[in-house]
C-alpha cells in the first residue's frame, strides 16, 4: 500500500512512509553545535567526560575518532526514546592519513540512527548530514612537542611556486607511508606555510634527511645543512643541536628553454645526479649540470611569438635554410635552422621563432625534429 501523504510505496508507519512519519513524529528533538577537541600531533580526541582519551594505534584512531562523535552527538542532541544504534562517518575521509593530511577546522558527517521509538511499527533507519567542528592542540602525551626546544629537526622548502603539485605528491606520499608504518613520530609537528615557502618541523632528525634527499633526487633541490644550538649543557660541555635544512627548488621546470652564454637548452628531465637537456646551438641532446638552475646568467627564454602552424615550402639543407608558409596569416618567409631536421616539403610543423642575439637573425624552433628527438 503506498503512502496516504505522499504516495510513496515504501515501508508503512500507520499508513505513511518513513518519512511524512518522521516528520510529525521526529527522532532528533533538538540539535546542538558539535565540536571536537583533537591532538595535532597524535590525533587522540577528547571524549565525553572531558578527558583525553587513551592512546590507541594508528590503524584504531579512525574508528576511534568516529566513535567519539557518535557519543558527543548522543550527549549534546535530545533524541526520542527506543533508539538503539547511532553511528557516525567522516565524509571523504577513509584513513587517518587523510584525516591528518587535512586537519580542517570542520568535517562533514553522515550520522546514521537506528531506533524502534513505537514497538509496534517497523524499525527506523535514518541518515542526516552535519557540520562537525575541530579544535586542535596538543594532548597530555603531546604538548611537549610543539615547545622549540622539542623541535629536532626543520626542513625548509623554497622556490615552490613551479613546484606546488610535485611537493604535495612528496609530502602526501611521504605521510601516507609512515602513517601506514604507525611511525607517528615522523609526522611533522608544525608546518608553517610562508610566502615563499613552507617550513616543516619535527621531533626528530632523521624525517628531515629523508624528505630532503627526496626532494633532491626527484626534483635536483640544492640543499643546505646547518645546526642550530637548542641549549647547552654545562655540566656535560654539550650542545643539544636542532638540523636544519633549507632545499631550493629549481627555477626552471621540464619542458622549459633556458638561455645562457652562447647556449639555448631546453631542458627535457631534472633529477639529482643526471639531468638531460636538448642544446639547439649544438643540435645534440645533452647532460646538464644542475648548477645552471641557480645560475643568473641564465634565464628564462621567452620566444617572440607563441607556437604556430608551418607547412614546409622549400627546404636548403646545405645552407640550413627553409623556406615557410604561416599557416594562419598564408605569409611565406625563409628562416635559419639550428639541425638538418628529419622533415620535407609539404609536412606541417608547429613550433615557435625566435631571435638569435649573436647572428642578429632568427631562428626557428619546432617541437619536433623527427625520430631522433
Amino acid at each position: 500500500m503506498s503512502c496516504i501523504q505522499c504516495g510513496k510505496n515504501k515501508k508503512r508507519f500507520n499508513f505513511l512512509c518513513q518519512d511524512c512519519y518522521l516528520q510529525s513524529h521526529p527522532i532528533i528533538l533538538n540539535r546542538n553545535r558539535i565540536k571536537i577537541t583533537i591532538c595535532k600531533n597524535c590525533l587522540t580526541p577528547v571524549g565525553v567526560s572531558g578527558n583525553w582519551d587513551k592512546q590507541l594505534p594508528i590503524e584504531k584512531k579512525l574508528d576511534k575518532l568516529e566513535s567519539t562523535i557518535g557519543s558527543v552527538i548522543q550527549k549534546k542532541y535530545k533524541f526520542s526514546k527506543g533508539i538503539s544504534s547511532i553511528k557516525t562517518k567522516i565524509t571523504q575521509i577513509d584513513t587517518i592519513h587523510d584525516f591528518f593530511e587535512s586537519l580542517q577546522d570542520k568535517h562533514e558527517i553522515i550520522l546514521e540512527v537506528k531506533g524502534l521509538p513505537d514497538p509496534f511499527l517497523p524499525e527506523i533507519e535514518f541518515k542526516e548530514s552535519l557540520i562537525v567542528y575541530f579544535k586542535y592542540k596538543f594532548c597530555i602525551h603531546c604538548q611537549n612537542i610543539g615547545e622549540p626546544s622539542a623541535i629536532l629537526g626543520k626542513l625548509q622548502i623554497r622556490g615552490i611556486k613551479l613546484w606546488q603539485k610535485e611537493i604535495d605528491e612528496i609530502l602526501e606520499e611521504y605521510v601516507r607511508r609512515n602513517t601506514k608504518d604507525k611511525k607517528i613520530d615522523f609526522l611533522p609537528v608544525k608546518i608553517d606555510k610562508l610566502k615563499e615557502g613552507i617550513d616543516l618541523s619535527f621531533s626528530s632528525k632523521n624525517p628531515v634527511e629523508i624528505i630532503a634527499h627526496e626532494l633532491n633526487a626527484k626534483l635536483a633541490t640544492q640543499n643546505i645543512k646547518t645546526d642550530e644550538t637548542i641549549s647547552y649543557d654545562h655540566v656535560k660541555s654539550k650542545s643539544k643541536l636542532r638540523l636544519v635544512i633549507s632545499a631550493r627548488l629549481p627555477s626552471y621546470k621540464p619542458g622549459d628553454v633556458i638561455k645562457g652564454p652562447k647556449t639555448l637548452i631546453q631542458i627535457i628531465t631534472i633529477n639529482g645526479t643526471r639531468s638531460f637537456g636538448y642544446n639547439y646551438f649544438k643540435g645534440e641532446f645533452t647532460e646538464i649540470n644542475n648548477d645552471i638552475f641557480w645560475d643568473n646568467t641564465y634565464h628564462l627564454f621567452l620566444p617572440l611569438d607563441k607556437f604556430k602552424k608551418f607547412q614546409i615550402i622549400n627546404m636548403d639543407k646545405y645552407n640550413k635554410t627553409i623556406n615557410l608558409m604561416d599557416l594562419d596569416t598564408y605569409q611565406e618567409f625563409e628562416e635559419k635552422l639550428i639541425k638538418d631536421p628529419k622533415i620535407f616539403s609539404d609536412d606541417t610543423l608547429e613550433g615557435f621563432i625566435y631571435e638569435q642575439e649573436e647572428n642578429l637573425h632568427n631562428y626557428i624552433y619546432f617541437n619536433f625534429f623527427g625520430s631522433d628527438t
